[in-house]
């Protein structure tokens, strides 16, 4: 994942702020740039963070017909002239599907006289062949209800490069599209692909002591002290055990933060045990975001909605090494 700020001396190269970042009460963003894997065997989507809620299939008895996938969706879309796609991150020069199905083959330059030459040549992408997306997206934190939002800026399906060798050395953006922030309701029928993301892929983690930010209120303490706060002393807030179904009660969140246990150790008279004190915010290293993708067959347009935030804390062996990470609570979005 990659971060990018808004830096004032480089205007051509960065965007200019979101409007809705002018909203006093958002008082910490970051710009997070992550590439996904979506396209799964179900029984190796969980490990990745992915669970899938719908596959609606057009014609359910076609014995020929294969499941929905997003690259096809979005492809045929495309190609319709019914998704409008572009050729820059901040999708800005809209371009044609046509136009990805030329390539340069070879470039040169003649220094006798003085002439640069191209061939071009023409290809055809299958679209299930595309399994990696990237994904450019505001995370923003609201103080007054201690609630979180994202709003998506661009996504492109990454093609990937290979060598001579057929071996894969990179991937690169074959165009850009705008997804839709607004929650959708699954049941509807225009719905037809939906996929529930847990940013569980390395390549999605989400930090929690970021680099330059896109805004940060003055005041603001900071993402370890507010949640603190929220935890020990804003009791309006609902916070949810690691399951995101049971409601943590006022005296589960008092042992959330400051923990008590006793080990073993060794003294120099014998075995004895201690009583250790360790404040769990130490432990934590980044944030879990919960999102649902959506396809709308009817709107041919995707959508991306935060459902719910979560603190991760690294959990350790007795003598300091990382097992594995685990949530906190968790912060719903609705």
């Amino acid at each position: 994942m990659r971060l990018f700020c808004l830096l004032a001396f480089f205007p051509a190269l960065v965007f200019a702020q979101p409007d809705f970042l002018k909203d006093p009460d958002i008082v910490w963003a970051v710009e997070l740039e992550q590439d996904w894997v979506l396209e799964l065997p179900l029984e190796a989507e969980l490990d990745h963070g992915i669970t899938t809620l719908k596959l609606l299939f057009d014609a359910p008895y076609a014995l020929n017909q294969s499941a929905p996938n997003l690259s096809g969706l979005v492809f045929t879309s495309a190609a319709e002239g019914k998704l409008a796609i572009y050729s820059d991150e901040r999708c800005s020069v809209r371009m044609d599907y046509a136009s990805l199905l030329r390539f340069s083959d070879n470039h040169s330059f003649n220094p006798d006289t003085q002439e640069e030459t191209m061939e071009f040549g023409f290809t055809h992408y299958e679209p299930e062949a595309v399994k990696h997306w990237r994904l450019k997206q505001v995370l923003a934190y609201h103080k007054k209800e201690a609630t979180w939002s994202t709003h998506v800026l661009a996504i492109a399906p990454l093609l990937v490069i290979k060598n001579e060798e057929g071996d894969s050395v990179g991937t690169r953006p074959m165009f850009w599209f705008r997804p839709d922030n607004n929650p959708q309701k699954l049941s509807a029928n225009r719905i037809i692909w939906a996929k529930r993301t847990v940013n569980r892929q390395p390549q999605t983690q989400v930090p929690i002591i970021q680099g330059p930010l896109l805004k940060s209120a003055g005041k603001f303490p900071g993402l370890l002290p507010e949640i603190r706060a929220v935890v020990e002393q804003r009791m309006d807030v609902p916070l949810y055990h690691g399951t995101e179904n049971k409601l943590l009660s006022p005296d589960e969140r008092s042992k959330l933060i400051a923990r008590v246990d006793t080990i073993y150790v060794e003294h120099s008279n014998g075995q004895g045990m201690d009583v250790v004190c360790w404040d769990i915010l130490n432990d934590i290293t980044k944030l879990r975001l919960v999102q649902t993708w959506y396809w709308d067959a009817g709107l041919n347009q995707l959508s991306i909605c935060l459902d719910a935030v979560a603190p991760m804390r690294d959990v350790k062996d007795n003598v300091g090494d990382f097992r594995y990470s685990a949530p906190l609570f968790y912060r719903r979005t609705r």
